[in-house]
């Protein structure tokens, strides 16, 4: 991780300096924004390994920072904020978040999550679209595009998905007929440990539901009580099945 550079967007003075500081004595290098204009103002995100962004801001709310990073970038992105309602937590994970730190944070443990996902995101990994040269998928009237991340029916309907939700949907469809808990999905979809919870996934699973149903017809993602949920198998494919 030797020449790694952190952008941090922090108001607090005092706290950006100990944080810089914490950061520099593990050899990171620091570039510190004091308020959304700033960091807008900057056209060079690419300079960056990974954000680091407070919530609560003089001129905004770093969420608008977590959509413009997404739009241009795939760093890491961890949220360091004193809000710790749920509702803010789930919001910022599934605009692009991928970790969430309450304040005030723990240096050891701040540390400890910055470096695990620096070496997530700087480490080539094996996704769903690496596993396969297949990108193309066909599941009863929908089409899921791996590489343009859409959603479509037969009727030429997209489902309007957030990244969170395609990849949910992505991890049901390869892994047609499994039952999987709320833990696994978790993994599958995170690689590492979600600052969601159980209900962040029943959440999660629901609006997948809504946005895919289509007159009164949804996708077959059942509940399996005492387990998490399963997408049916096609009819299609279970034709296949009962034939070999």
């Amino acid at each position: 991780m030797v020449n790694t550079n952190i952008s941090l967007l922090e108001d607090d003075i005092e706290l950006s300096e100990e944080i810089c500081e914490l950061l520099e004595s593990r050899g990171f290098q620091v570039r510190c924004f004091r308020t959304i204009s700033q960091f807008s103002n900057y056209n060079n995100l690419q300079d960056f390994d990974l954000f680091i962004i407070d919530l609560t801001l003089p001129d905004g709310d770093g969420i608008d920072a977590i959509k413009k990073i997404r739009h241009s970038s795939k760093c890491g992105i961890i949220v360091l904020s004193g809000r710790i309602d749920q509702t803010t937590k789930v919001l910022s994970l599934e605009l692009g978040a991928d970790d969430y730190i309450e304040k005030p944070m723990q240096p050891f443990e701040f540390i400890a999550r910055v470096r695990r996902l620096l070496l997530r995101t700087q480490t080539p990994s094996k996704t769903y679209e690496d596993n396969t040269p297949k990108t193309i998928y066909n599941y009863e009237n929908w089409t899921t595009d791996l590489s343009a991340r859409m959603m479509t029916n037969s009727c030429g309907y997209a489902a309007n998905l957030t990244k969170l939700e395609f990849d949910l949907w992505v991890v049901f469809l390869l892994n047609e007929g499994v039952a999987l808990s709320r833990d696994r999905l978790i993994y599958l979809i995170r690689g590492y440990d979600w600052a969601g919870s159980d209900r962040s996934i029943d959440d999660l699973v629901s609006r997948l539901r809504r946005k895919t149903t289509v007159d009164g017809q949804n996708m077959g993602i059942k509940t399996v009580h005492g387990v998490g949920y399963c997408l049916e198998k096609s009819e299609v494919q279970a034709s296949k099945d009962s034939a070999m």
